[in-house]
């Protein structure tokens, strides 16, 4: 990605023999999936020159005479990581469309026996690819004993383990949790509920997903 920008200072004078330094900070703003990206470089290269100062960058302006090029300087830019995930609230009918937009996963019923399937929707806010490790927290599990959990992909046809693939800068992924209950769990009265562990593989940020059974 070109994004040239140059930084001009005056020297009213210099005289033979004498020396002046120039210092200064090159910085970049994160700002989305089209912004800079991990292990992008900033490139940086002065020039002394006297003559018309217009800002053109072209050395070969007839405006100027370039005196001194110096070495060029490479920054790689660092890696970020964060992430957020969401579920899809109250509505999880077959034909509904998701919103994405709460941090809980509820299905209205189910009975001993059935695989629950939730979703969760996790959205890489770094700035380079991440992944995500996944788990079911024992803080606040109330499923019935028995009850096992496994990750799959959005099909649901491909078991993942406990991390999911890669997730490009700014990408998303659909996470499918299910959840088997035991044939001969017993009836609840309150609901059932467990918390999806979430955490970047890259140290980034965000937050957890919460799972209902009605």
């Amino acid at each position: 990605m070109a994004n040239n920008k140059a930084v001009f200072a005056k020297i009213p004078e210099l005289k033979s023999g004498e020396t002046v330094t120039l210092k200064f900070t090159a910085t970049y703003e994160y700002k989305g999936a089209g912004s800079f990206s991990a292990d992008d470089t900033l490139r940086n290269k002065a020039y002394v020159f006297y003559g018309k100062r217009d800002g053109d960058l072209d050395t070969s302006s007839k405006n100027k005479k370039v005196v001194v090029e110096t070495n060029e300087t490479v920054t790689k830019l660092p890696a970020f990581y964060g992430f957020e995930a969401r579920g899809r609230g109250t509505d999880t009918q077959p034909d509904s469309i998701p919103t994405w937009v709460d941090e809980t996963d509820i299905i209205d019923s189910a009975v001993p026996g059935d695989v629950v399937i939730f979703k969760t929707k996790i959205h890489n806010l770094g700035n380079g690819k991440d992944a995500f490790t996944l788990g079911i927290a024992d803080d606040g599990f109330t499923f019935p004993k028995g009850t096992t959990f496994s990750f799959w992909d959005q099909t649901g046809a491909i078991a993942l383990g406990n991390k999911t693939p890669e997730v490009a800068k700014g990408g998303q992924y659909i996470l499918t949790i299910k959840a088997v209950l035991p044939p001969d769990a017993e009836a609840k009265k309150d609901k059932s509920k467990a918390t999806l562990e979430l955490a970047s593989v890259g140290g980034g940020s965000g937050n957890n997903v919460a799972l209902l059974l009605k």
